[in-house]
């Protein structure tokens, strides 16, 4: 907010000196402080790019640059105080220090989610693992890599299993916490989406807690700003221990995660979901073959993964 503040300030300041030498007709000027307005945030981003340079996206980063997470901290609070998002955080307790690293792994209902996590969860600095697109944002792009955000490509196993790999990576060496949606794109609807097995290797390989986190109410944005009833949640449901993650198959791990993320979409939000069930993490073995999208690069070095067909 302190940067808001500023913006305004500064505009305002600006606006008011443009009048004395220029036009004092209302109108004007309005439109004059709109324009530095938003000018002063174009500015902003543009210097916490440059400051992020130079970027190789090419490249897993050596370490995480300060300035590229204030960068994700500080967008993410101004567009959810501009589009009036108001979050109930439920279960934040369970988390671990934030000293510690984890991986996270929620639901996916709209562009809103990673920036609720981002605001509401800072002090625990979680990236995330995101779409190629998103990464190829002007500015924006060269500020998420270097925050320690990772595009998965989904549609090449070789690839995907360099991504999850590197993510574990930084859980591991403390770069930051990293967040990933196994559904792999939005839902809206109350049903979820078959996960993606494959989502949970980076929690078996980063030997790190695993946060089980449910979002609710952030479907259709923009009625933040008619609906001043609306609330958003942020539910962790349970934290599962890495002795506890390395003790179940990835398909172990898929559906009991994403049964209590199904539980949690079904109880009234007015009813607490977060915290573990007794019994809950005894999940039978799978009766179907441990199948994960990226075990068959499992065992392959790098050099002799087959070739992809062109």
């Amino acid at each position: 907010m302190f940067i808001v503040s500023f913006f305004l300030i500064a505009s305002v300041a600006l606006t008011l000196q443009f009048g004395k030498h220029v036009s004092n007709h209302s109108l004007v000027m309005f439109l004059f402080f709109v324009l530095c307005y938003v000018l002063m945030h174009l500015l902003y981003l543009l210097v916490l790019y440059v400051l992020c340079l130079p970027c190789n996206r090419s490249k897993p980063i050596r370490r995480q640059r300060y300035i590229a997470r204030l960068a994700c901290m500080s967008v993410s609070s101004i567009l959810c105080s501009y589009m009036g998002v108001r979050v109930s955080v439920r279960g934040q307790k369970q988390l671990p220090g934030v000293d510690r690293t984890f991986v996270m792994v929620s639901n996916h209902r709209s562009a809103l989610d990673p920036l609720i996590v981002m605001d509401k969860l800072r002090v625990f600095n979680v990236s995330f693992v995101s779409k190629p697109e998103n990464m190829n944002i002007p500015l924006v792009g060269t500020i998420l890599h270097q925050a320690g955000f990772l595009s998965l490509d989904r549609d090449n196993d070789r690839k995907a299993l360099e991504t999850i790999r590197t993510a574990a990576e930084y859980v591991k060496k403390g770069f930051c916490s990293m967040g990933i949606y196994p559904e792999g794109t939005r839902n809206q609807g109350d049903e979820l989406l078959p996960f993606h097995v494959g989502s949970f290797k980076l929690a078996q390989r980063a030997n790190a807690p695993l946060v089980i986190a449910c979002v609710r109410n952030t479907e259709n944005p923009q009625k933040f700003f008619t609906d001043r009833t609306k609330t958003a949640f942020l539910d962790i449901l349970e934290v599962l221990t890495p002795e506890q993650v390395k003790s179940m198959s990835t398909q172990q791990l898929c559906d009991y995660c994403r049964l209590r993320i199904q539980l949690c979409l079904y109880t009234p939000v007015d009813e607490d979901p977060t915290g573990p069930k007794p019994g809950s993490i005894n999940m039978p073995e799978p009766e179907e073959d441990d199948y994960d999208d990226y075990d068959d690069y499992e065992d392959y070095e790098d050099e002799t993964v087959p070739e992809e067909t062109p």
